[in-house]
């Protein structure tokens, strides 16, 4: 059977700074964290996108609780959306609009092929 190695998932983030999980060089999250800050966003659009169309009450909550995720400026938190933006070198803010954009068009397609 394959095990996961899931010491990563247990880090003690308030015994240690946010930046030390981040290279020098680059400023960008390196690693594992940068694997699951990755995973985190990519889950976070993929839900954005789907919309609004939710069979159970916990899709309709975790669909509410991502869009303010989304929506903050909120940097105080290490997995806030503009820091994991910036961890992975993506500009919050041009992916909050295109997101938002893509929203838009996608539920207004839907909507015209109802009509």
């Amino acid at each position: 059977m394959l095990e996961l190695n899931t010491e990563f998932l247990f880090l003690n983030l308030e015994d240690s700074e946010p930046f030390e999980y981040f290279s020098e060089a680059t400023g960008f999250a390196e690693g594992p964290e940068r694997a699951l800050m990755s995973a985190v966003l990519f889950d976070a659009i993929q839900l954005l996108l789907a919309g609004r169309s939710f069979r159970r009450a916990e899709e309709a909550a975790a669909f509410r609780e991502t869009q303010v995720w989304f929506l903050s400026h909120d940097r105080e938190y290490v997995f806030s959306f503009e820091n994991v933006c910036e961890a992975l070198g993506i500009n919050p803010e041009y992916l909050r609009l295109g997101i938002i954009n893509a929203f838009k068009n996608r539920h207004f397609k839907q909507m015209r092929k109802r009509d």
